[in-house]
């Protein structure tokens, strides 16, 4: 089943703010190259959601993103993580790794902030 634009969009906002508010940072304007910034910790969160159900169980960067990513990251001195917040029928589940372009979330940790 589909999932319509406004729908996925709201995923992705309330999987940034889970994050935001479990780390203690900021969520950012449209189209920056992170979703959510730890200022005091240096942390730079890229924040992706999906639904349990889907049968395509994997994240990938732009080439395009990337760059910019590591660009901030590098420039800024953060530490960039990848983070990959899973809404099932019961359970939300995060999982986490460094920013990688391409992962399946079975390649990835269980996230802990």
């Amino acid at each position: 089943m589909a999932v319509n634009q406004a729908v996925r969009h709201g995923l992705g906002v309330r999987g940034e703010q889970l994050v935001r508010d479990m780390v203690g940072g900021t969520t950012t304007h449209f189209n920056a190259p992170f979703d959510v910034i730890d200022h005091k910790q240096k942390q730079a969160y890229e924040v992706k959601t999906m639904l349990a159900s889907g049968k395509d169980m994997k994240i990938h960067i732009s080439d395009n993103s990337m760059n910019r990513k590591k660009e901030f990251a590098e420039k800024h001195g953060y530490q960039a993580t990848l983070v990959v917040v899973v809404y099932g029928a019961l359970v939300t589940n995060i999982y986490s790794s460094g920013l990688r372009q391409s992962v399946r979330i079975a390649q990835m940790s269980p996230w802990v902030a």
